[in-house]
């Protein structure tokens, strides 16, 4: 889990909610463009540990993403 708790804890461009089986990331108000960037370095760092689920909202760009440890 260090890669996640790493992950979670420079999350500063949104809002994240745990729930019982993974993470919901909502991006904040005029943070797209740092929240998208999350959003693809959570795809790349995360591996086949996790599943990352990601909402678009344009061309590149990401508002909401849900990452499920595949562990549980």
């Amino acid at each position: 889990m260090p890669v996640l708790a790493t992950l979670i804890r420079d999350a500063t461009c949104c809002n994240i909610v745990a729930d019982g089986q993974g993470f919901a990331f909502t991006a904040r108000d005029g943070e797209i463009e740092a929240f998208s960037a999350l959003v693809r370095r959570a795809k790349h760092d995360l591996g086949s540990d996790y599943m990352v689920f990601a909402t678009p909202s344009g061309p590149g760009q990401y508002s909401e993403m849900f990452v499920l440890p595949l562990d549980l």
